[in-house]
């Protein structure tokens, strides 16, 4: 048996701190992303992606591969590996048997693009251990979400929400409007994996950039415990940020999906800056240093941009077509100190693939 496991990333173009449990719990969840694949190039040839391959072995130990190199279970992990043998290591204690296997991990996503590379991964990988011991190639029930969101949030104690699994299992558009994955039938959820308009889909998949920091400056859960604690400092203030990203999520799923608007692509754009200038007032560590400087140079060639997730190392922009290529070009003479990476939608979700 061998399976190929893959997802996609993605994008909360509204804002996606709503779905922190801190926050969630108290003033409810809004939030609209958009599954993506990544590319390195604006010709679309070059993946930038995460994914999982596990097959049977006729070994007698199990072998972990990671970009290709091979580590042993018992060697002292680094801290990409920890992560990966820590899920690994959890699966395993609760497997039937004791089939030995190889997993390959392939990873060509740079760090810190804020668009939800850690849990792609961790659904990756519960998926492939899963139906391994399984001996199924089918995707896994939506429980999987909140399985790989349960490892992250209480077994390594690292804060976030729970869009991104969402995301990479159901591919589209989601529009998440309940505060918790526990209290949910995410199998019954109306507003989840919807198909993108094909007019919305053509307007992303030419307009979409994402600029990435080759530095990783600040870590997501450093940016989400700074927000969480100015929260419980100030409720009132910071949770009126939190009710207008809300909102302005709330409006962006009405153009997608609810209202027929003759300038599409600037009531998008609107809803994404006017989401924007209140996430950054959440924590004084959003939108710092040179993402700051790129912000207002592109601005104006722009329809919208944000920073994706907890915002802290990148930006997701629309640039206006006419505009696009001065973009492009503004961008790559900062290539000594960012990554652009070219994204497309993404309308299927979770892949399984069976490997001859």
């Amino acid at each position: 048996m061998k399976l190929r496991i893959t997802a996609p990333m993605r994008v909360d173009i509204g804002g996606g701190v709503t779905d922190v449990p801190q926050f969630s719990e108290e003033i409810g969840t809004a939030v609209v992303n958009i599954a993506l694949d990544l590319y390195k190039d604006p010709g679309f040839t070059l993946p930038a992606n995460v994914g999982v391959e596990i097959s049977d072995t006729q070994r007698v130990e199990n072998r972990l591969f990671f970009n290709d190199r091979q580590y042993g279970f018992d060697s002292r992990p680094g801290e990409d590996l920890y992560f990966i043998k820590k899920i690994i290591l959890k699966q395993l204690s609760s497997a039937a048997s004791a089939r030995n296997f190889d997993i390959a991990i392939f990873n060509t996503l740079p760090p810190g693009t804020g668009l939800g590379g850690s849990a792609v991964l961790s659904l990756c990988l519960f998926t492939a251990l899963q139906l391994f011991y399984a001996r199924r190639n089918s995707r896994p029930s939506p429980r999987v979400i909140l399985e790989a969101h349960e490892f992250e949030t209480i077994d390594l104690g690292i804060k976030g929400g729970f869009q991104d699994y969402i995301a990479a299992y159901f591919g589209g558009c989601n529009y998440i409007n309940f505060p918790s994955l526990a209290k949910s039938e995410l199998v019954k959820a109306s507003t989840l994996g919807l198909t993108i308009p094909s007019h919305i889909e053509q307007f992303l998949n030419e307009s979409m950039l994402v600029v990435i920091l080759n530095e990783e400056t600040i870590s997501s859960s450093q940016i989400v415990q700074d927000e969480v604690e100015n929260f419980y400092a100030d409720k009132q203030g910071v949770g009126a940020h939190l009710l207008a990203i809300k909102e302005h999520n709330a409006k962006l799923y009405e153009i997608m999906y609810q209202k027929k608007i003759s300038d599409m692509p600037s009531a998008i754009g609107v809803e994404m800056n006017q989401s924007w200038a209140h996430h950054k007032q959440l924590s004084s560590l959003i939108a710092r240093s040179l993402l700051k400087d790129i912000e207002k140079t592109v601005q104006p060639l722009t329809y919208g941009l944000r920073g994706p997730g907890a915002a802290g190392n990148s930006l997701f922009l629309l640039a206006k077509p006419e505009n696009k290529d001065e973009v492009i070009a503004y961008l790559s003479s900062l290539s000594h100190e960012i990554t652009v990476l070219y994204p497309q939608v993404n309308q299927t979700g979770l892949r399984v693939i069976s490997v001859e």
